[in-house]
């Protein structure tokens, strides 16, 4: 087996608050977080993560050849009290952290 990564993929490493969320990738699940995705082509991918109980979140990843691109995010629940929903919109924490990792 070769152990150098094929040239033009990288891979997602996706964690989420709470654990446990459906990982889409390009409408195709991949997995369930925390979750590192391996040999994705580089470029634009879309990232949908769905959880039950917790609105869905749809966003858009650009992977880089011979790198993990890091996604950390909190999904927002899904809440039945009339006016609530509103306030706790703006809580929805989402940080994307991008960091390249230096293939020997």
């Amino acid at each position: 087996a070769v152990s150098e990564q094929a040239h033009g993929y990288g891979s997602l490493s996706i964690t989420t608050t709470p654990a446990g969320v459906l990982v889409y990738i390009d409408d195709v699940m991949m997995g369930v977080t925390p979750a590192t995705i391996p040999m994705l082509t580089e470029g634009p991918h879309s990232v949908t993560l769905i959880m039950d109980g917790y609105q869905d979140l749809k966003t858009t990843i650009t992977i880089n050849d011979g790198t993990t691109s890091e996604y950390i995010t909190g999904l927002s629940k899904i809440t039945k009290t009339p006016g609530f929903a509103a306030g706790i919109a703006g809580l929805a924490i989402c940080i994307l952290f991008l960091y390249r990792k230096l293939q020997e």
